[in-house]
């Protein structure tokens, strides 16, 4: 059994009405770059590490208080030292405004 040409092309284009047209989403533009100076910290000359003295409790309450914070998981026990080196202390009274955001 043989069909003609345009019997196959009438049952084509049956067959693609029965079927829904898939169509992509439309995506908005991505920027096109961005553009930053490099930086290297272990290329800096003048670079002199922060540290502010702490009692053995206050450096227990820091490391406790950083343990679930995502930006400090990743460091190694040397660089958290540093980390925590660099904070200090300040006591506020309740009310207080700590963060003024803007």
């Amino acid at each position: 059994f043989e069909m003609k040409k345009s019997q196959q092309k009438d049952n084509a284009s049956n067959e693609s009405d029965d079927e829904e047209e898939i169509v992509p989403p439309i995506r908005s533009k991505r920027r096109q770059g961005v553009a930053a100076e490099s930086y290297d910290p272990e290329k800096e000359d003048n670079y002199e590490k922060v540290v502010h003295e702490k009692t053995e409790e206050q450096r227990t309450r820091l490391t406790n208080a950083t343990k679930g914070i995502l930006l400090f998981r990743s460091l190694d026990e040397d660089q958290m030292r540093d980390v925590i080196d660099a904070m200090f202390e300040r006591r506020v009274e309740v009310g207080e405004k700590v963060i003024t955001l803007g």
